[in-house]
């Protein structure tokens, strides 16, 4: 922990690291980014027992969001157990159980 004058290192400042990030193409819609991000290591594809997108989210709206988003567009979910971020411009995908702003 710092003390007063003492600067602050960014690992105090950060949250938890994504197991994924994924950059999303502008010409991508949101559904087909949350299905690659998850394509990408150490995740290797979606899970061969889970449920479709559309059982975790309402996937035509994530890319109705996306495509009428501001840079400064951030929503957050859980699928397939795990905690996602989804942005204008990529998918976080993190540890299950993990807590995401």
């Amino acid at each position: 922990m710092s003390s007063i004058g003492e600067p602050i290192g960014a690992g105090e400042l950060s949250g938890p690291e994504p197991l994924v990030r994924y950059s999303r193409d502008r010409d991508e819609d949101g559904t087909n980014a949350v299905v690659s991000a998850f394509c990408e290591p150490p995740l290797d594809g979606v899970p061969t027992e889970a449920e479709t997108l559309y059982t975790w989210v309402d996937a035509d709206a994530i890319d109705d969001l996306l495509d009428s988003a501001r840079a400064n567009l951030r929503l957050s979910a859980v699928i397939w157990e795990y905690p996602v971020v989804i942005t204008s411009d990529e998918i976080e995908v993190y540890e299950p159980g993990t807590a995401v702003e």
